[in-house]
């Protein structure tokens, strides 16, 4: 659990945020999230604490560089972009019944275990911002996105625009 935090409403809610880029299957593209991590977003939500899933993008779609580029490369700001959607107990577990997959090594935290995940389409997520963006900005829209009223979904093009492609 990264954090739970209390909106202005009084409801509790846990603020997730991930670093990843999205992976193609049939022509479509998607984010994954680790099954063993929805299961604890889900008992979360059955306590009446529901996710804010965020995602900031990372626009060199590669396994072979820190992601420390994000914050250290300021050229690329602009097309590192934060993305979020907002996961309720139904939507979960919706997620928990829809296909996935089971990811390589690298992704487990010791490096050695394979990972079961589920395949999230990112029109799902609502396009939060940039880091390029002012912090009230990206915190107004960090509160839209909580409260379920971000209505700026994002697509595969907005996704492909901002990737760096060598």
């Amino acid at each position: 659990v990264d954090n739970i935090v209390q909106l202005p409403s009084g409801e509790l809610m846990q603020f997730e945020v991930k670093h990843k880029y999205p992976f193609e299957r049939d022509g479509e593209l998607f984010f994954g999230i680790n099954k063993g991590q929805l299961g604890v977003m889900q008992d979360l939500a059955w306590c009446g604490i529901d996710t804010l899933h965020m995602i900031l993008v990372k626009p060199k779609w590669t396994d072979n560089l820190s992601p420390g580029y994000l914050l250290h490369d300021p050229s690329l700001r602009s097309q590192v972009l934060l993305v979020g959607y907002r996961l309720d107990a139904r939507k979960m577990q919706a997620l928990r019944n829809s296909a996935g997959g089971t990811s390589a090594n690298k992704t487990s935290l010791d490096g050695r275990r394979t990972l079961n995940y589920v395949n999230v389409a990112v029109e799902n997520f609502q396009l939060i911002g940039s880091l390029d963006d002012p912090l009230a900005e990206l915190a107004s829209k960090i509160s839209l996105a909580a409260d379920g009223l971000l209505t700026s979904p994002i697509s595969a093009d907005i996704l492909k625009s901002a990737q760096v492609v060598k």
